[in-house]
């Protein structure tokens, strides 16, 4: 369950949070530095501990009192400039180049840190999932009522050039009389 990076990392890929080390007590970046420095070395993302030099995100990578890590990295995904990062509890991480969309967070900005991509987590949601129409060409006029989404399960993850792709486990699919998603 530990998650290592190295190499080049033009556009955050490596995930080390090179643009704010303020959390840990670092200096700070200065604004205009385009690039994040690359890495030869071994550089572990989930440690359990802060150690200088070394990115510590507690928030994102939570242990216990005794340092075992509580969720652990089950599947990674790289792309061009990003990765994802499905873990042990199901939840989905993503970092690096964001510019077309590809970590799935709902913007285009640059993370150069780990980043909970929420999508996928139990929440109230609107039902269903609408965009401009409602699946039939006719305009939605009024707001969709919000029902409660439960956690979709993740079964494989993929990373492109510039997308990422995510399958889910649905069970009984379609959806409920109160057009909640029944996945």
């Amino acid at each position: 369950g530990e998650l290592y990076t190295w190499g080049n990392n033009l556009r955050g890929q490596l995930g080390t949070n090179c643009t704010d080390y303020a959390h840990q007590g670092y200096v700070r970046f200065n604004p205009s530095q385009n690039e994040c420095p690359d890495s030869p070395s071994t550089i572990r993302l989930n440690f359990p501990k802060p150690v200088q030099l070394l990115p510590y995100y507690p928030d994102v990578f939570p242990h216990s009192e005794t340092g075992e890590m509580l969720t652990t990295p089950v599947d990674v995904a790289a792309g061009h400039y990003h990765n994802i990062v499905l873990m042990s509890d199901g939840s989905l991480l993503g970092w690096g180049s964001n510019y077309f969309g590809q970590l799935g967070i709902g913007d285009r900005r640059f993370r150069p840190f780990p980043t909970r991509i929420l999508y996928f987590e139990p929440r109230e949601s609107y039902a269903p999932n609408v965009g401009p129409f409602d699946g039939l060409g006719e305009s939605i006029t009024e707001r969709p009522f919000e029902v409660f989404r439960p956690r979709r399960e993740i079964t494989r993850i993929s990373a492109g050039e510039q997308h990422s792709v995510v399958a889910t486990r649905c069970v009984g699919g379609g959806f409920r009389e109160d057009l909640s998603c029944n996945c």
